[in-house]
């Protein structure tokens, strides 16, 4: 290791934030090639001063070694003006009381690397994939298992760092830094952004390349130029008649006590309750989704649906619950319950099972969408209900088979089918018979798809 000397350090402002920055939780989110690995590695450094005489134990993690080899450390390198020492073939890093391991996270299997270590720092680089795939960027266990393991050193100084380009908003850096960040008061929260063109080491020729490498994708130009969330679009929208301007309101809506509420439902892994409310006038007015991650239909309803209930709705006294109809279904693993029995038990409701043809529910969302009443869009959603809304903006879709045709039979299922699969089979129940789904649906063949209103 080379004797320690002074190094002359320039940060932008964002950079500087979030190099001296003492929340537990701190994140530099930016373009491409503004600098957010160099501050990375300046951020290690910083906080491994705190420390004094005594090592500081951390750890490096991509979602492939590979990428740690090709990327991260020749930026490391060059950030530490040589001064990082890597040993074991790039695993092992020292910085002057710095002990650090580099590994790369690309599956489940890989978190046991990280869950028998003690740490006090880690440093998640990059963890969004540029394109959507099962087994790209770090899995939201990481983050939370990279958590738990900053405080394990002896006399720790937690800090668990990321350097990022913005991901998509499905992603789960999305929701754990930008919409419901850790702040409780013993863990916190910070995030900074490295504004375009922060990093004068980049030149104008330079920056014009990614532009035009990302021209024909709008997602990703936003992502990597930017520097921006964006929404990633997979596929064919299931519901491409979902106009934001005119079907989502501009402020959020306020339930009417007067009124009865559905609340229309979806079981699985991802379980989903929606709450809706059809106005005298026929306007259904769509004021929250609820949708569980690796849960049960009980544990959303205690933990998400009654707690909900007891604040926005709890003048509400009418109810009407309709949902997929396979949730009537006795479950293999206990045939005495199913989820129809745990909503009736737990809400003292009454299920109704919901329309089963796709083709009928798809033939209501078309209704659902296109409908005026008195001037105004049938469907309107709450500004705040963000969950109903990347569904309906096309992240409900149709998937493609290998040769590239889309297939409509049915959209593909994920997070953002169990929030669509729950409103269409409520309202295909409520609105439509099925003999009047069929002449809608002949209509639109003989009108090419037109509006037609007043059927």
């Amino acid at each position: 290791m080379p004797e320690q000397k002074e190094i002359d350090l320039k940060f932008s402002d964002a950079q500087s934030g979030f190099v001296h920055s003492t929340a537990t939780i701190v994140a530099l989110i930016g373009p491409q090639g503004e600098g957010k690995t160099f501050a990375g590695f300046w951020g290690l450094a910083m906080h491994a001063r705190k420390f004094g005489a005594r090592s500081m134990k951390g750890a490096i993690i991509r979602d492939t070694f590979e990428n740690i080899k090709n990327m991260t450390i020749p930026s490391i390198i060059k950030a530490s003006h040589n001064y990082a020492e890597f040993t074991s073939g790039g695993k092992k890093m020292k910085w002057f009381n710095a002990d650090i391991d580099l590994f790369g996270i690309d599956d489940l299997a890989s978190l046991s690397k990280l869950q028998g270590a003690e740490y006090s720092f880690v440093w998640l680089e990059e963890p969004a994939p540029i394109a959507a795939k099962e087994n790209a960027g770090l899995r939201e266990e990481v983050f939370d298992t990279a958590l738990s393991r900053t405080s394990r050193q002896e006399g720790a100084i937690p800090r668990l760092q990321i350097t990022m380009n913005p991901a998509d908003e499905d992603h789960w850096t999305y929701h754990k830094l930008i919409l419901d960040p850790i702040n409780d008061g013993r863990t916190n929260t910070e995030v900074f952004n490295i504004p375009y063109g922060s990093n004068w080491v980049i030149e104008d020729w330079q920056r014009d390349i990614v532009k035009m490498a990302y021209r024909d994708r709008p997602d990703l130009y936003d992502r990597y130029v930017r520097g921006r969330f964006s929404f990633v679009q997979l596929g064919e929208a299931v519901t491409p008649e979902y106009n934001e301007k005119i079907h989502r309101a501009g402020e959020v809506l306020i339930p009417d006590p007067a009124l009865e509420t559905f609340r229309f439902w979806d079981g699985g892994l991802n379980p989903t309750c929606v709450f809706m409310q059809l106005t005298p006038r026929g306007r259904m007015l769509f004021l929250d989704t609820l949708r569980g991650e690796n849960i049960g239909v009980k544990q959303l309803i205690a933990t998400r649906v009654i707690p909900l209930i007891n604040s926005r709705y709890k003048d509400v006294k009418q109810w009407r619950d309709i949902g997929d109809p396979s949730m009537a279904n006795r479950e293999q693993s206990d045939s005495s319950q199913n989820a129809a029995d745990v909503i009736n038990t737990e809400l003292g409701a009454a299920f109704e099972q919901g329309e089963k043809s796709w083709n009928n529910r798809r033939e209501a969302l078309k209704e659902m969408f296109n409908r005026n009443i008195d001037g105004e869009p049938m469907f309107l959603l709450s500004r705040h209900d963000t969950v109903l809304h990347r569904a309906f903006r096309g992240g409900w879709h149709y998937g493609r088979d290998n040769s590239g045709v889309i297939m409509k039979d049915k959209p593909r299922k994920d997070l953002h089918s169990h929030p669509g699969d729950a409103v269409s089979h409520g309202i295909a129940k409520i609105i439509m018979r099925p003999k009047i789904l069929d002449r809608l649906r002949r209509i639109r063949e003989v009108t090419k798809g037109r509006v037609v209103s007043n059927v």
